[in-house]
């Protein structure tokens, strides 16, 4: 498709626009995933997240290799059906390299020429990868791979001893690195368990590592370290004070920008530094007082940063001198949400993952002195559905703080009228929601709005993107002045007239989901109904349970709960079983590790002995922090908006029947 016809197809007119959107539809979309564009600058290569059809075998979405040109054009699909490609770059000669299984089940690093030609491997046989960098100079292989296991362990396993000693049978992710095409494999005398890898130059690999494979561990205790090719000894480059986001190294000044937390009790890596490739002291870039959270750094040149970051409900773009001083804008929040950046070799042409409130993450390009254009579109059919109007939206909280947030009216909004109100909370707490693409199985947005409904996505104080002092105002306070700013926004939303107080609902997962759980418990009289995905009910068992305690202590409480014992219990909505009189649909992942299935059965179990109000637990095998297969993502969105219009939008007394109907909708 050339750009004029991109463009006249994506100001498809009024007419067009035939239905809303439904639970269907949110488990179709596909969506860019990630973009790189060649050295040269001529062709962008992007994964595309394809999501099954409901005729084929049940699972995750599919991730395919496509290529479409900087100028637009029609894009081109490489790679056969069902391969499962991940981790896109490219050669110095102009091919793509990515990671899929090859025919013996082994993920290797492949090079796909760009005309569609046979892929070839990079990567040693029998060895499989996790992630992996080329050289800059294009000669060599470094990449991470799971340690192998023993020879006797697996024969054990295999004659049933499978038993799990927790915790203590770890197996670490090692860095190696090859000649390109696999020959010469070493491992790198590391010590930990690798992540991220890169290069600083052509003969030292540069990675970050954690002392264990435990995941509170590769939250809060990763460094970066880099190693020689010549003497094969680990260096440290520098101790990160708690969270690491990314690095990058340039190899002209010999120097490493990375994303890192100031201190540990910071609850998300914000700022951006700059450090010797040899080690030392580092320069922090970003202003205390900086207003955002830095997501994404890349080398313009030796002097120069090209930086992404969240400013508020937008996304921001800017080039940022690697000496210090003041930034240059390059992107604002009046361009589409930008989520990942790919730079041409002579920095000139970027592409780049964004999306907008019309359409879900797509490829953008642009030149460094122009503008981000769009030149693919993967859903053409979102132009038949009418969506309900977007915008940031700001409001005063209890304290006189100002707290902003996303608002979705509903589709052929009438000024004067009231009507019922789904809010959408966050997770993490250390998250945001940015003024893009809102809309997926479990946040209902554009659903919510094609079934008569407003949309609140607030971004409380502990959210992400207003800097580090605000994300870090909710510690030790879970879920109180926090809280406090959600139901000032419905307070809000109530005084100008938009919502009915009587009909007020709440979704999230994960701290989403205890905000549900707390909304249906300590707050049941705001609230007409509560959809709860992987929350919390007990903060006492939830530090028993999780996978991430350390993290909860540094980025959350800074306590621990024998410490102040009552302020765990007084901030569980369990406590406040006896108050809830808000019907609660509880759903979770089976095989959780963040948030165990348990906080939802001890919340469930809790409310039906108290009897009066009704609830209901469902529960997804083989699932995690978050639904994978499409069945389960269609079942949870099919029960969601079926709870919601049960309870805001009449007056039943009693949970709608147990049974779902799969069938997709006829006609508009």
């Amino acid at each position: 498709m050339s750009r004029l016809l991109l463009i006249l197809a994506l100001a498809a007119p009024a007419f067009a626009q035939s239905r809303v959107m439904t639970p269907h539809d949110s488990v179709s979309f596909k969506q860019v995933s990630q973009a790189v564009i060649s050295p040269d600058g001529s062709t962008v290569a992007y994964l595309l997240s394809v999501p099954r059809t409901a005729a084929e075998p049940d699972g995750g979405v599919w991730s395919q290799l496509w290529v479409v040109g900087f100028d637009g054009g029609a894009a081109r699909r490489l790679l056969p059906d069902q391969t499962a490609v991940r981790n896109l770059g490219w050669t110095r000669d102009g091919r793509i390299t990515c990671t899929f299984r090859d025919e013996q089940r082994v993920t290797r690093v492949h090079a796909v020429p760009v005309d569609g030609g046979a892929a070839t491997p990079l990567s040693p046989a029998e060895v499989p990868v996790r992630g992996y960098a080329l050289s800059p100079n294009g000669e060599h292989l470094a990449f991470t791979r799971t340690a192998p296991r023993e020879a006797d362990a697996t024969a054990a396993a295999k004659a049933g001893f499978d038993q799990v000693v927790y915790e203590e049978q770890l197996i670490p992710t090692q860095a190696w690195v090859c000649d390109v095409g696999g020959g010469n494999a070493r491992h790198l005398a590391t010590k930990g368990s690798v992540h991220e890898i890169g290069w600083c130059g052509d003969d030292s690999v540069a990675y970050t590592a954690a002392p264990t494979p435990l995941i509170d561990d590769r939250y809060m205790r990763r460094n970066l370290y880099r190693t020689d090719l010549g003497d094969g000894e680990q260096q440290l480059v520098v101790d990160v004070p708690g969270k690491f986001g990314t690095f990058t190294a340039n190899d002209t000044s010999k120097r490493v920008a990375y994303v890192a937390g100031r201190s540990l009790k910071d609850p998300k890596e914000s700022s951006l530094y700059v450090v010797s490739a040899a080690g030392g002291w580092p320069t922090s870039l970003t202003p205390a007082d900086f207003e955002g959270h830095v997501e994404e750094v890349h080398w313009l040149d030796p002097q120069t940063l090209l930086v992404r970051a969240t400013e508020g409900c937008t996304r921001t773009v800017f080039t940022q001198p690697a000496s210090g001083g003041n930034r240059t804008m390059l992107l604002g929040g009046d361009n589409a949400a930008v989520q990942g950046l790919s730079l041409s070799a002579d920095r000139s042409r970027l592409a780049m993952v964004a999306s907008t409130a019309g359409h879900p993450n797509e490829v953008f390009v642009m030149t460094r002195d122009g503008k981000p254009e769009r030149v693919t579109n993967s859903n053409p059919w979102l132009a038949q559905l009418a969506m309900g109007e977007q915008s940031v939206i700001r409001w005063k909280a209890e304290d006189g703080l100002e707290i902003e947030g996303l608002l979705i009216k509903p589709v052929g909004y009438e000024e004067g009228k009231r009507y019922p109100l789904i809010v959408h909370a966050h997770g993490g707490p250390e998250s945001c929601y940015v003024d893009g693409w809102t809309t997926r199985y479990a946040t209902p947005g554009q659903m919510a709005a094609g079934a008569g409904y407003v949309s609140l996505y607030p971004n409380y104080r502990s959210s992400t993107g207003r800097g580090v002092a605000f994300s870090r105002m909710g510690q030790g306070d879970a879920a109180g002045a926090e809280f406090d700013d959600v139901l000032a926004g419905v307070d809000h939303l109530i005084d100008e007239g938009m919502v009915d107080e009587d009909k007020v609902g709440i979704t999230g997962g994960s701290y989403g989901g205890y905000f549900s759980a707390w909304a249906a418990t300590r707050h049941s009289e705001r609230f007409a109904a509560s959809v709860m995905f992987v929350g919390i009910s007990n903060q006492v068992s939830k530090v028993g349970t999780t996978d991430i305690p350390q993290e909860s202590y540094w980025s959350h409480w800074h306590v621990r709960p024998w410490e102040e014992l009552e302020l765990f219990l007084e901030r569980s909505p369990i406590l406040y079983t006896e108050d809830c009189e808000t019907p609660i649909l509880i759903m979770h992942g089976k095989d959780d590790p963040r948030v165990s299935y348990t906080q939802s059965v001890e919340l469930y179990r809790w409310l039906k002995l108290k009897g009066d109000v009704p609830v209901r637990l469902v529960l997804y095998p083989g699932e995690g922090h978050g639904n994978r297969k499409r069945a389960h993502q269609l079942d949870y969105a099919l029960r969601c908006m079926r709870w919601f219009d049960t309870f805001l939008k009449s007056d039943a007394e009693q949970a709608p029947p147990p049974e779902v109907d799969y069938a997709a909708p006829k006609g508009k």
